[in-house]
């Protein structure tokens, strides 16, 4: 029965995908946000997961507030998907028009890059974090990698890390044994890897996120101790029908981890513009949370 549900959601996948990259570009805005009310209507868990979460951040929202934020997120986040699938359309001039990437922006990557380290480029599942890693991609001359959880189904990975590929962005699957060696070797290349900091993880150590300990992976840092390499921390924030990517170069510091001082910068963002971040993960629930990376459950359980 699972293998023909996952059958039959693949072609559905498969041949909307093939529509998507038939329809006219003008039609991806609305037809995503036809999309996003859709979800936001029938994802009943995620959407009760979603609420609850404003409610921990924002306990003072009235319930209508919140719905309404979460319709929004749900309508923003279904247009950067479809953003997404066809984005290998635009060629490099259209892909800068809608992605704004400042002058400052481009001298952060810059003097991260002069460091000769490679660079850890550490984000969230904010705004659409995927035309993040491509403009990005499209603007550096060395390789773009993001560490990324592969699908329940291999046929849907084979379809992201193509999609992903076709923008100029490599996968690198942590739950794949060689997934370290393979982010070592691309920054110690002088290459970007990038690592999306909000995902819960089991058994992580706890870092503070609006006032609570959400469990949080030590990749970032795991990474950075070995390979010496600069970290930066950007987003990428919708503004209409155009985006735009700050980034900032963080320094080296005793007193906090990477991993907390990104898990911060990421609620500086949040609280910035609430509906362009994924309310829907389960970001406090570390007996919920699955292990993203081979990482983090030896060096968790180390004292």
């Amino acid at each position: 029965m699972q293998r023909f549900k996952n059958n039959a959601i693949y072609a559905v996948v498969r041949a909307a995908y093939a529509l998507l990259l038939r329809l006219p570009l003008g039609w991806i805005s609305g037809l995503g946000s036809a999309l996003g009310v859709l979800a936001y209507a029938v994802a009943a868990r995620e959407r009760r997961r979603a609420m609850d979460n404003l409610s921990r951040a924002y306990p003072l929202l009235s319930h209508a507030t919140r719905a309404a934020l979460v319709r929004r997120m749900w309508i923003d986040m279904a247009r950067s998907l479809l953003e997404m699938v066809t984005a290998a359309r635009l060629s490099r001039e259209e892909l800068s028009q809608r992605v704004e990437l400042s002058a400052r922006a481009r001298q952060v990557l810059a003097t991260a890059l002069g460091e000769g380290r490679g660079v850890l480029f550490a984000s969230a599942h904010y705004g659409n974090w995927e035309l993040l890693a491509a403009r990005v991609a499209a603007d550096v001359d060395v390789s773009v990698s993001v560490l990324a959880k592969p699908s329940y189904d291999e046929r849907l990975t084979a379809m992201i890390e193509r999609m992903r590929a076709a923008l100029g962005v490599h996968d690198i699957w942590v739950d794949r044994p060689s997934h370290l060696r393979r982010a070592l070797g691309a920054l110690r290349g002088g290459a970007i890897v990038g690592v999306l900091v909000d995902q819960p993880v089991r058994g992580a150590p706890g870092v503070p996120f609006f006032g609570e300990r959400a469990p949080t992976s030590r990749m970032l840092d795991v990474l950075a101790r070995l390979s010496g390499a600069a970290v930066v921390c950007g987003f990428i924030r919708r503004q209409g029908q155009r985006h735009v990517i700050d980034i900032e170069l963080l320094a080296r510091d005793d007193t906090a981890t990477f991993s907390q001082r990104t898990t911060a910068t990421v609620e500086q963002a949040v609280r910035r513009a609430p509906t362009q971040w994924a309310w829907s993960l389960d970001r406090w629930r570390s007996d919920k949370a699955q292990i993203v990376s081979r990482v983090d459950g030896p060096l968790v359980s180390e004292k």
